[in-house]
């Protein structure tokens, strides 16, 4: 008996989730059925390009099969995730510092406002105080 194995199991357990079959994830690689069976079984090498068009047929990341520890596996997805993520936090900070910077913009001018308002007051009391 042939001797199965790791990609095989990944792929196998894959395929029950996606209730998919191999002659299914074949056909999106548009390959025989045979050929797949004889990538999965282990007994050649396989190519990372091969491993690639599995994990597109599948619809996962490469590493899902690649990599051992399942938790691995999933860290560009949480990484992605932490992209997205931190890239929404950036724009809500650009939009804050928009928002900070236009209104340090009024209370700038107001304040310039405020000032022209007190030299013309200050000037009118002098002038007042020079006349009595």
């Amino acid at each position: 008996m042939e001797e199965k194995g790791d990609l095989y199991f990944k792929v196998l357990k894959i395929l029950r989730n996606k209730k998919m079959t191999q002659m299914e994830l074949a056909e999106k690689m548009n390959i025989k059925q045979a050929s797949l069976s004889k990538i999965l079984s282990g007994k050649n090498s396989t190519k990372i390009s091969t491993l690639q068009k599995i994990a597109d047929g599948l619809e996962v990341p490469l590493n899902t099969l690649i990599v051992d520890d399942v938790s691995c596996a999933q860290i560009p997805a949480e990484k992605n995730e932490i992209s997205s993520i931190t890239n929404l936090i950036t724009k809500l900070f650009d939009e804050q510092n928009k928002n900070i910077t236009e209104k340090i913009k009024r209370l700038e001018e107001e304040i310039s406002a405020v000032k022209k308002d007190n030299n013309y007051i200050k000037e009118n009391l002098i002038n007042s105080k020079r006349k009595r």
